[in-house]
């Protein structure tokens, strides 16, 4: 057994177009509820199943997720799906972290009710859920329904807050305060980020 055996971690992956206030109330909220002991973003390069709409590169979205974590010292950033090529699917992910973290490390993937519905969709969506357990996050809009075998539901508020809606405003030189953190608003506004 190594040294991270008895570890807790949860795997938080987006886009991060932009990280926002809800990305982060999530991972402080899993953080308590779980039990974890740190949270790992993981930008994603290319998602499997959603676009990533122009305006921000991955080098940006980087950024702005390394000022959103700053000072957040059980929040870690993992560069492996922005540094690998291609498509990035959770399954390679969650190997991967499993063999840095040791294999007995307890990974929880938190994930929004709104991706809860296309689960069954993800690339080896059995072989994931072996290796890691889903904990899912309430989103307005979207129930949880029943009971869900290996799967944790987060008993948190809901906040409505997306990536949509921010570059939305972006778009129309609209204020952000209370969606993203105040340096995230000033980058987004300086880069002219979403216009």
């Amino acid at each position: 057994m190594g040294k991270f055996a008895s570890r807790r971690i949860g795997i938080l992956g987006g886009t991060f177009n932009p990280v926002h206030n809800g990305h982060l109330y999530v991972a402080n909220e899993a953080l308590k509820k779980l039990r974890l002991d740190k949270v790992i973003f993981v930008p994603a390069r290319i998602p499997p199943h959603k676009k990533i709409h122009a305006g921000a590169t991955a080098k940006d979205r980087l950024r702005m997720l390394k000022m959103a974590l700053a000072g957040r010292k059980k929040f870690r950033i993992s560069m492996y799906e922005i540094k690998k090529m291609g498509t990035s699917y959770s399954i390679r992910t969650a190997l991967y972290l499993t063999k840095k973290y040791d294999k007995d490390a307890k990974l929880f993937f938190l994930i929004g009710a709104d991706s809860l519905a296309g689960l069954s969709k993800w690339k080896k969506i059995g072989a994931l859920r072996e290796i890691v357990r889903f904990a899912v996050a309430p989103r307005t809009g979207f129930k949880i329904k029943g009971k869900l075998p290996g799967i944790v539901k987060l008993s948190i508020m809901k906040k409505s807050i997306s990536s949509t809606e921010i570059r939305r405003l972006a778009k129309g030189h609209k204020q952000l305060k209370g969606l993203v953190l105040p340096e995230i608003s000033k980058y987004i506004r300086e880069r002219k980020l979403y216009r």
